[in-house]
């Protein structure tokens, strides 16, 4: 269902009532799913570790949640006061992200960094997916026809604040850490937006804000990971501040794997990046 209703979403933009909303939750229906797919690692044996079970969790809320917003929309555009059978047990609904406006002053005066890391690029990366490299004096560029670009050889652990200064021909820049990503504009059917997937469950809720990422123009993309709000700023503007992000429960501090680059024939410069760990 979520599959199709993906497809839907695509002409499904300029539409009003049941079809619009019906487009964009089966996308996002769609979004979870692979969310399972990935907490599972494509092995159904994984059920027997406690990790993946309590990631799925979260999934199979995320799930249920959804599922019960396209039944409140397909009772509304019929015109029936059908009974909700998808309440959870007792009545206690999924834990939603919570986002709300925060200024950049507010979020930085949340953090505090111990170290800051200013990768190089010659000694710090290591390819990851397929992706072209061409070395640039003081940059690097990236063009991948799927999804691909360089990983760093160095874990680190949350708490994390993650800079990057890059620019896209069109599209694409993408920011990664453990399962989980930053994408400014989106996928190639859903332009203009900014998407977040969780670290821990790669749950994906949708867009969660708007952003047209201009050509040829170097953007300053941040990235902070921390145990009790997440934020995403883009030159200096906060595009989204969540809290209820599934990691945050989940509480996994181990160390992770960042990565960086594009897909879908962009081609992305990389003129700087660095990582701080916080307090």
């Amino acid at each position: 269902m979520g599959f199709t209703w993906r497809f839907l979403n695509r002409a499904a933009d300029d539409m009003d009532g049941f079809i619009g909303t019906g487009g964009k939750y089966g996308d996002i229906h769609h979004q979870i799913a692979w969310g399972g797919d990935h907490v599972l690692e494509g092995n159904a044996e994984n059920l027997r570790r406690r990790d993946v079970r309590d990631k799925l969790i979260y999934i199979n809320y995320a799930m249920m949640e959804n599922d019960r917003i396209i039944c409140r929309a397909l009772k509304e555009n019929i015109g029936m006061d059908t009974p909700d059978l998808l309440v959870p047990p007792g009545g206690r609904p999924y834990a939603q992200i919570q986002t709300s406006d925060a200024s950049l002053d507010e979020v930085m005066q949340k953090i505090k960094a111990k170290s800051t890391t200013n990768i190089d690029f010659s000694r710090n990366i290591k390819p990851w997916g397929k992706a072209r490299r061409t070395k640039q004096k003081h940059a690097l560029r990236i063009h991948s026809e799927k999804e691909g670009g360089f990983a760093l050889k160095t874990d680190y652990a949350l708490p994390l604040k993650i800079d990057m200064r890059a620019k896209s021909d069109s599209r694409n820049i993408r920011l990664y850490y453990k399962l989980g990503n930053v994408k400014l504009e989106g996928e190639r059917h859903l332009p203009g937006q900014l998407r977040i997937a969780d670290i821990d469950t790669t749950l994906d809720l949708g867009h969660v804000g708007e952003y047209s990422l201009p050509a040829d123009k170097f953007v300053d993309l941040t990235w902070i990971l921390h145990r009790d709000f997440m934020a995403v700023i883009v030159d200096g503007a906060v595009c989204h501040y969540g809290t209820g992000w599934p990691y945050m429960n989940i509480g996994d501090m181990s160390p992770g794997t960042i990565r960086f680059g594009t897909a879908d024939g962009s081609t992305i410069t990389v003129e700087a990046l660095s990582v701080s760990e916080l307090e």
